[in-house]
């Protein structure tokens, strides 16, 4: 959890109607989703925030259309570092 977004990884492909693919972020204060939304190809296994970027770690090799094997880092705004 980063300030009050709470960022979660797994076999996601809907959040509250919304589509999301294998990653979402919502705010804990008030369970409102959050526009975070990357576009991850294949499951994400593992997730952590550093407090500037979210590192996803799984079975993909690919995120935001950038060629990925397995670990990518994304920001709020969703560009790769």
């Amino acid at each position: 959890m980063v300030g009050s977004a709470v960022y979660v990884g797994g076999r996601i492909s809907e959040v509250n109607g919304e589509e999301r693919d294998e990653a979402a972020a919502s705010d804990a204060e008030t369970g409102e989703l959050l526009p975070w939304a990357p576009e991850v190809d294949g499951g994400v296994l593992a997730l952590t925030v550093d407090g500037e970027h979210v590192y996803l770690g799984g079975k993909f090799g690919d995120v935001n259309g950038a060629s990925r094997d397995r670990l990518a880092a994304v920001d709020d705004g969703e560009s790769l570092s």
